[in-house]
């Protein structure tokens, strides 16, 4: 059953379509083992071998937190994949609107705030934007999937940047305090000229590496943060269009539906979104 779930996963249509997509998705997937592996396995060992043979009350509570935000990051990956998105009429009990704007691809007429992706070929409900480690675009019915994967994924960033800062310190303390930031910015540099072991240079490229994470996470979710409070998509906002902006909590509603109070718990918790994804509450005060 597993493994026919898998193929009809990585058989959707719409998953993946281009070399890049496949390229992200699996850098996603395999950085996510080798991040938990790194810092439950061995990170870990660091601070809690000594306590009770490892298995501490704070051991465990580390490895649980840190498997809690593992599985809701790849959850919400899985349901952002999985969640339909693809602008089908039928299917929303729509009829087509001939003063909709056309699309030359799908050859009908699309609903207000749906755009053609040029990726997956498709028009998309509330098109957000493509995202390349989801394989996938995010638009109306998935965009509370995506913005929990980055914050969870961001939250991971911090804990594990805050949680092995004195294990890279012990690990590269010969370099000194001005050398080790150098040497983790720069770890090929160092290594060639010696002041690294292969040990050490893996150390300081995995900190690195966090400490990049955390910055891009930190990009995406300010980005989603304003869209959201405001109401608006990624196109919206270039443009400046304010149309759909009804306030904080109903534009919150809109991306998380009615039970966006406990939605972001985990991604398996039904929250119904106000709108169908065709026609959406415009503001009331209409300015640009």
């Amino acid at each position: 059953m597993t493994w026919q779930n898998i193929r009809r996963f990585l058989r959707n249509p719409h998953f993946a379509r281009s070399p890049h997509d496949r390229a992200a998705f699996a850098m996603l997937i395999v950085g996510a083992q080798l991040a938990l592996w790194y810092e439950t396995c061995h990170v870990m060992q660091y601070y809690h071998s000594e306590e009770n043979g490892g298995t501490s009350a704070g051991w465990i509570a580390h490895v649980v937190f840190s498997l809690f935000l593992y599985a809701n990051s790849l959850a919400n990956v899985y349901k952002m994949i999985r969640t339909r998105v693809i602008c089908d009429l039928t299917v929303l009990g729509v009829a087509e609107n001939a003063d909709w704007p056309y699309c030359e691809r799908c050859l009908s007429h699309r609903p207000p705030r749906t755009h053609h992706c040029r990726v997956c070929d498709i028009c998309v409900l509330k098109r957000d934007h493509h995202c390349w480690f989801g394989g996938c675009c995010v638009g109306h019915a998935n965009h509370r999937y995506y913005f929990c994967a980055i914050s969870y994924m961001f939250m991971a960033a911090i804990y594990s940047n805050f949680y092995h800062f004195s294990f890279m310190t012990d690990r590269l303390h010969h370099l000194g305090q001005y050398g080790i930031p150098f040497c983790v910015i720069l770890p090929h540099f160092c290594a060639l000229f010696g002041y690294l072991s292969f040990y050490q240079f893996l150390v300081a490229v995995l900190s690195f590496i966090g400490f990049f994470l955390l910055v891009i996470f930190l990009w995406l979710i300010s980005i989603q943060v304003v869209q959201i409070a405001t109401g608006q998509t990624r196109y919206e906002r270039k443009r400046g269009d304010h149309m759909y902006n009804n306030g904080p909590m109903e534009n919150i509603r809109a991306v998380f539906g009615e039970r966006w109070y406990i939605a972001w718990l985990c991604p398996w918790i039904s929250s119904s979104l106000p709108e169908n994804g065709a026609s959406f509450r415009v503001s009331e005060v209409k300015t640009k």
